[in-house]
């Protein structure tokens, strides 16, 4: 049966009714479902009162997120003060931002990401979200509680967990524009005080909102996923449960356009760079019939176990925590941007697994990724109702990527190399002490001790191990004459290196009363350094560090049902951002490098308010003051200087590439969003709760790149939602950025391969990725 056929004939579906944040929704008093004051989180791996604990954390019950249409994590960021996520290519490739701590190359050593704590590896926009319980967004330093990759904060889904009920569940059905049809749900079943399973799944199409002039859509996103969890207590003090994961994407090229040479407006005698707002794309050409596999195909495959002993019933609390994941992905991508091939030097290609036809470049690109991960964490934590409370334990990750040859082709440059092995070793003590010195005060300290040993091996293959050396002596290409089948690609160079960090945390806390908690914070963060690839200006770069204070309150007085605030000072050193460079073959790549140090003053508000039992408003506001204070980049120089700062050593070149007083990129000062939802019953029956709603969100504009030439522009988006509530079962009509917001969500720094070389170097090209229109739908949800 076709998805079509399938979400068409789903029975009638509701949107729940509304959470502001994350709240439980079975409660008869209106305004005990509407408070937000009373979400419990794990941001510190145990279950807390989100107001009780001094941490800054934005919280999104599975409720609050199926009503906004809240689908993935880059709608999440709309909501989240401090947290912006950059999505310029399609579902993968998560650039996520926490508190100005600027991720321009595709990373994972910033933001960590988690399900249930565990840690998850690789994007995670696709994500069904029908079985969360809630979103939580944990923003400082986190490394001394989540570990690895959490240098500014951390994500962590929480999955629902069955109740007490023999059963439990509900189905949600999505349609809207551009063919978008969405079928999730989940299903929860307890046999007895023992034994209850879980299940879930998501089946997700969409065609794409953006037409190719060169044929079909870009855009087009569909997802298979679905997941099992088993939760077995054999007795009173020991829990077990196991989840396993399988999701399927099918993505079409995601839209893009390379801004013509043209354009170019500032340095014009060096290099050519656009300066300015960025210009909102109207037109795409991309040569997608030219690749193996345009856009993006993913399977993976991922398992959680976790245990809970209460020794003796004495409230000492032993835990594991274990994950597996296994991720094939497959990318193609029309890497100029614009689908002009006008500049590709001769017969393409001959692909060496699907019988290439000849015409295509390396700038036509499919490449295959089998990357593999295993966690093991176990702790012990004594009885949480004392005045002095500890916990210790000990973290250990065995990771792998490994690019394969099923893509490999003969371009205009050669044979094309197999990128390096990457594995990653990390193993970590913790430790955490915290004391209640009065009924008011609370004091307590951190500590994570880990060792990364980070390992590069380089792949080498002979030309003709995968293709017929007849069809290669046929070969006329300028990098690859005489053609020869014997070549040997690539080495067998391997690069170790191994970096050591000691990550704290000591927060204080004082309770003024019932109502009002001040907390103060002092946490380092941290994200391991790496190897860039071989040929790169430079082949290493350094373990980023970010120390961070925080003062913090949290209240429900003045009339609010929460209204915290958070201030904070970050010092950011070795920042990591990425350069362009011209390959030995000719090509374009990208390398990490460290810029300096960047200094980060912030502000984060969030508050939800009843104007009346069926009126809340409910909204954040973030602001950034984020500037560069040390740092030197090597195309900063060349701009101002020309070709001679190619090398930074040269005279002048330094001076010339100092960052200081730059804002990072990727980084917008302001961002705010408010909401509110309006209860009616024009009916008077108790059974009918109808409402309106709806979201206003603000983003100032960003620069594309520490020059802080080029900005993305503000962008100002509503949504809008009207439904009614049956009970078990409701409907809601929905609009997404109704006011039709077009400013760019991305920009890429880029080469116009096409256009007359600069005085100094290939001349500069933008990648702009443009804002989904306006789109409406409906949803429907039933509840069992």
């Amino acid at each position: 049966m076709s998805k079509s056929i399938l979400m068409m004939s789903a029975a009638a579906f509701a949107v729940s009714a509304y959470s502001a944040a994350a709240v439980a929704q079975d409660s008869p008093d209106k305004k005990t479902e509407l408070r937000q004051d009373v979400i419990t989180v794990t941001a510190r791996k145990s279950e807390e009162n989100i107001q009780d604990i001094p941490i800054s954390v934005s919280a999104f019950d599975g409720d609050a997120l199926r009503e906004q249409n809240i689908s993935n994590i880059a709608d999440l960021s709309d909501f989240a003060p401090g947290f912006q996520q950059q999505q310029a290519f399609g579902r993968d490739g998560d650039r996520p931002v926490i508190r100005g701590t600027s991720n321009i190359l595709v990373s994972e050593g910033k933001v960590g990401i988690f399900i249930d704590g565990a840690p998850f590896f690789g994007d995670s926009s696709s994500l069904d979200f029908s079985n969360l319980e809630r979103v939580e967004v944990i923003k400082g330093p986190q490394s001394a509680v989540f570990g690895r990759g959490t240098l500014s904060g951390a994500v962590n889904y929480v999955t629902r967990r069955p109740g007490d009920e023999p059963y439990e569940g509900l189905v949600t059905l999505e349609i809207g524009q551009y063919g978008r049809q969405q079928l999730s749900g989940y299903a929860n079943f307890r046999l007895n005080d023992k034994l209850a399973f879980s299940v879930n799944g998501k089946t997700y199409d969409f065609d794409g909102e953006f037409k190719n002039s060169l044929g079909g859509r870009l855009n087009a996103q569909s997802t298979d996923t679905y997941s099992g969890a088993v939760f077995f207590d054999p007795i009173e003090d020991i829990s077990i449960s196991g989840r396993y994961i399988y999701a399927e994407d099918d993505d079409g090229h995601f839209a893009i356009d390379l801004t013509p040479a043209s354009a170019n407006n500032c340095f014009l005698n060096t290099r050519g760079y656009l300066c300015g707002t960025a210009p909102v794309p109207t037109q795409f050409a991309l040569n997608t019939d030219d690749i193996d596999r345009p856009g993006l195909y993913r399977e993976s495959k991922r398992g959680i176990l976790s245990a809970d002993w209460d020794l003796a019933s004495s409230g000492y609390v032993l835990s594991y925590q274990g994950g597996v994941s296994d991720i094939y992905e497959v990318g193609g991508v029309d890497q100029t941007y614009n689908g002009d091939t006008a500049f590709f030097i001769g017969p393409a290609c001959v692909n060496f697994i699907t019988n290439c036809d000849g015409t295509r470049s390396a700038f036509s690109d499919t490449s295959a990724t089998q990357r593999t991960a295993t966690t093991h964490e176990i702790r012990l934590a004594s009885p949480s109702d004392r005045a002095f409370r500890w916990r210790i334990g000990a973290f250990m990750l065995d990771e792998q990527s490994k690019p394969l040859a099923e893509y490999l082709d003969i371009t205009e440059f050669g044979p094309d190399p197999l990128n390096d092995i990457k594995e990653v070793e990390n193993v970590a003590v913790f430790a955490g002490i915290e004391y209640d010195f009065t009924d008011k005060l609370t004091v307590g300290f951190e500590l994570r001790d880990a060792q990364d040993d980070i390992t590069s091996k380089a792949q080498q293959y002979v030309a003709s191990q995968y293709i017929d050396p007849a069809v290669i002596n046929a070969l006329t290409l300028p990098f690859f004459n005489p053609p020869n089948p014997n070549q040997v690609i690539g080495s067998t160079a391997v690069r170790e290196a191994s970096f050591d960090s000691t990550a704290p945390r000591l927060t204080v806390d004082y309770r003024l009363n019932d109502d009002v908690l001040l907390y103060g914070q002092y946490a380092e963060g941290n994200s391991p350094g790496g190897f860039n690839p071989v040929d790169a200006p430079q082949t290493t770069y350094e373990e980023e560090k970010l120390k961070a204070i925080e003062l913090g309150a949290k209240t429900s007085k003045f009339g609010f049902d929460r209204l915290n605030l958070a201030l904070f000072r970050n010092e950011f050193d070795n920042q990591v951002l990425t350069n362009t460079y011209t390959t030995i073959t000719g090509g374009v790549n990208s390398y990490s490098a460290n810029v300096g140090k960047t200094e980060i003053y912030g502000l984060e508000l969030e508050f939800s308010k009843l104007l009346a039992e069926n009126w809340i408003v409910y909204g954040s506001y973030g602001y950034l003051d984020a500037e560069i204070t040390e740092g030197t980049d090597r195309d900063q120089a060349i701009l101002l200087n020309g070709a001679v700062c190619g090398n930074l050593a040269a005279p002048g070149c330094a001076a010339a590439g100092d960052l200081s007083g730059k804002e990072p990129p990727l980084v917008s000062k302001h961002q705010a969003a408010v909401g509110t939802r309006f209860d009616f019953n024009p009916t008077q029956n108790d059974d009918l709760d109808f409402y309106v709603g709806g979201d206003l969100t603000y983003r100032s504009s960003f620069y594309a790149q520490v020059h802080n030439l080029l900005e993305s522009g503000d962008s100002t988006k509503l949504n809008l939602r009207a439904g009614i509530d049956m009970g078990a079962f409701s409907f809601q009509i929905w609009g997404k950025n109704v006011l039709d917001e077009d400013a760019p969500v991305g920009m890429l720094r880029y080469v116009n391969f096409t256009a007359p070389r600069s005085p100094a170097d290939r001349t500069r090209g933008f990648g702009i990725t443009p804002s989904s229109p306006s789109q409406w739908g409906a949803t429907a949800t039933v509840r069992f």
